[in-house]
């Protein structure tokens, strides 16, 4: 069976609107010809191309393409990019409890160059953080580094934390304590103080 057949058929399993990356078929043909096979198919309208190596086959929905986003897309990311994409700051102090507001636009931090990502004639924007904030490990430590960056020394301070305690609980913050050695130092500072109020030692 030619490279294009199996290509072909490794596609019609992939359900329609999730997004896929090429490394899922370059163990079946060279990078050309593998460009070229997704090139016609996206003439074709079989699949949409939405950034570098990353396609999908569009959900038709009320004579509208449709392609997933959010942890859909940015998997795919991180997959062909090789990069981090973690929440976006004004998104963590929301989920986090420091803010009742939440972005209208779909945003992530990303460790790569900032980006912007066109899909469903929406734009989905990818901005830079440094990798040392950009920590998946455990999903609230990556909503504290998130949200300490995005508001910087002077605004994530030890009441932040204790405002963030009512929401996430004490519990989930003591969690983060084995974290500690993989947090910037002016953060860990923070939570040295916050455990030692708190009657951690």
């Amino acid at each position: 069976m030619s490279a294009s057949n199996i290509i072909n058929k490794q596609i019609e399993t992939i359900p329609v609107g999730r997004p896929f990356t090429t490394a899922n078929f370059k163990q079946y043909t060279t990078g050309t010809n593998l460009r070229q096979i997704l090139s016609r198919l996206a003439r074709s309208g079989a699949v949409e191309r939405i950034t570098h190596d990353i396609y999908a086959k569009p959900e038709i929905y009320r004579g509208y393409k449709v392609i997933l986003t959010g942890s859909s897309l940015t998997e795919c990311v991180e997959q062909s990019s090789g990069e981090v994409v973690i929440t976006y700051g004004a998104t963590a102090i929301n989920q986090i409890g420091i803010t009742t507001q939440s972005p209208m636009n779909e945003i992530y931090y990303y460790t790569g160059k900032n980006t912007v990502i066109k899909v469903n004639n929406q734009e989905i924007k990818l901005v830079h953080i440094n990798r040392k904030y950009a920590n998946k490990s455990n999903h609230t430590l990556e909503l504290i580094l998130s949200a300490a960056y995005y508001l910087g020394k002077e605004n994530f301070t030890l009441e932040t934390l204790y405002k963030i305690e009512t929401k996430l609980t004490r519990k989930a913050l003591f969690g983060l304590y084995k974290y500690l050695p993989v947090m910037p130092t002016w953060i860990s500072d923070l939570f040295f103080e916050y455990y030692k109020e708190s009657g951690i030692k």
